[in-house]
Parts: C-alpha cells; structure tokens; sequence
C-alpha cells in the first residue's frame, strides 16, 4: 500500500471495538506510513510487526455527524477499496 490508496476495513478490522466509529465511514485514504522504530517493536493479536498507516476517514455528512477523521491502523485492518463496475 502506499500513500494516497483509497481504503475500507477489512473482516479482522471491523471485528474490533476501537474501529466501530470507522466501520461507518465509506472510504478512506492513506495519509502516512509511520516506520519510525518504536511502533515497529509493538506486536499485536495477529503479530503484525508491520509499520502503521495513517488513514484520514470520510463519513457520509447525512448519515454521521463526525467530520473527517484520522485514525492509525496496522495493514492486516484495512483493504483497498475495490472499483465498482457501472451498471
């Protein structure tokens, strides 16, 4: 993934409780990827030793109230988001 892709959340991370504000979002896009030492030693459930990505989120101003929103994700929690076809 590198800076700019569009992404969602994947299966693992909409199972999580600290992403169910994010689960209601309908995209995001990746703003920086954080590979400074110290989130490299931080291990996680899966065993994600990959650096975190920065997604800044964007809501659907008539469903949500929340504005834009940054939130730091490890890859194994987000997914590119796929073209739709246009039928």
């Amino acid at each position: 993934m590198r800076i700019g892709d569009l992404v969602t959340l994947s299966a693992a991370g909409s199972n999580q409780d600290q992403n169910m504000i994010v689960s209601r979002a309908q995209f995001g896009m990746i703003m920086r990827i954080r590979e400074d030492r110290h989130h490299r030693d931080h291990r996680t459930t899966y065993g994600c030793t990959k650096p975190l990505i920065e997604v800044k989120w964007f809501f659907n101003k008539k469903r949500c109230s929340f504005s834009n929103r940054h939130q730091q994700h490890w890859r194994y929690e987000i997914k590119k988001l796929k073209a739709k076809s246009k039928q």
